[in-house]
């Protein structure tokens, strides 16, 4: 783990509140023991209450907390731009991940391979790429997690395949939204489909169109 390493949560703020802010701090607070980093939440969370007291009602804004190992942490903000049209159009990478990858798991500033392919197929017009593990098992996009309707079930690859717990993913297959299962699912799956969709907690639920 190099010394640069700093775990990231970004956070819708919507309604005068942070979205799905108990499962982000959850997820930053495992992350946080698994990797031995400092974390004060009440002090997160009041630095969060601070940074969002100029946010104008009505708005939407992504706040984007990174935090050292220290336990220091730093907040940005911006109004989030409009929901692109849909369905958003996605391919797939032709670089294959490690489900083995500790960093897989955890949302971390050690992502080179996903930013570089977004920006790369951001640039032919993509809005996200897809990843497949060694296996050819379907993972997870560069920013979101990916979901299929097929055969009438709606079906998200498992965390076990090399997949990072997003909160919105979570916070479906928890609910009653979706009635979301987990299921390994390859090229042809995706290519069968009946309808796809990817999420993340800041734009929350996009139908997709694979392009290949």
């Amino acid at each position: 783990m190099g010394p640069d390493l700093k775990l990231i949560e970004t956070i819708l703020w919507e309604d005068g509140n942070f979205f799905l802010l108990d499962l982000h701090l959850a997820r930053l607070s495992g992350s946080a023991g698994y990797f031995d980093f400092q974390l004060e939440k009440e002090a997160l969370a009041d630095a969060l209450s601070q940074e969002s007291s100029g946010f104008f009602p009505g708005k939407k804004y992504k706040t984007r907390l990174l935090l050292e190992s220290s336990g220091s942490f730093s907040i940005s903000s911006g109004e989030l731009d409009e929901t692109p049209d849909t369905p958003v159009k996605i391919t797939l990478s032709d670089k294959y991940t490690d489900r083995s990858d500790t960093f897989l798991y955890h949302k971390t500033t050690n992502r080179e391979l996903y930013d570089r392919e977004l920006k790369r197929h951001r640039e032919k017009g993509f809005f996200d790429v897809i990843f497949m593990n060694r296996q050819a098992e379907i993972t997870e996009g560069a920013m979101t997690n990916l979901i299929a309707l097929s055969d009438g079930e709606y079906l998200t690859p498992p965390v076990a395949c090399g997949v990072l717990p997003g909160v919105y993913r979570e916070h479906l297959l928890a609910g009653s939204e979706m009635d979301i299962k987990e299921k390994v699912l390859y090229i042809e799956d995706l290519q069968n489909a009946k309808r796809l969709f990817i999420c993340n907690s800041v734009r929350k639920l996009l139908p997709a169109e694979l392009c290949l």
